[in-house]
């Protein structure tokens, strides 16, 4: 279940119920689910070319936090740079992804110049 209230054009707040069952004897030990019930929120601010994310996930049958996410991004022309952080699984992210959409607008816009002889045969 999941809860949204959007604050304005640039923040937008989330809050969320997860309640997970799992049956019968696992195969590998990776297959079990890590977490039974949580509770999640969220917060996403928009300013400008920039975003902040911060997810919080709280595990409510062992009482305590087991995932915290912060994800920055800033959008220069169809690049989309972004720093992202999470404690569950570990990881760290620094990367740069090409935003489709503007990346073809921006081919769209360019003039295309070209020669007459496109035979090759020297104008003649």
């Amino acid at each position: 279940m999941t809860l949204l209230y959007q604050a304005n054009d640039n923040l937008r707040f989330g809050l969320g119920y997860v309640n997970s069952l799992d049956y019968g004897t696992p195969q590998f030990v990776i297959d079990p689910l890590a977490f039974g019930h949580s509770l999640h929120a969220r917060m996403d601010a928009e300013l400008g070319p920039r975003r902040l994310s911060v997810l919080f996930k709280y595990d409510v049958d062992r009482r305590r936090r087991f995932d915290f996410e912060f994800r920055f991004s800033q959008v220069i022309g169809c690049l989309d740079i972004f720093v992202q952080n999470r404690d569950f699984p570990r990881s760290f992210q620094i990367g740069v992804r090409l935003r489709g959409q503007d990346f073809i607008e921006r081919l769209r816009g360019r003039t295309v110049k070209r020669e007459k002889d496109y035979a090759g045969t020297g104008g003649k």
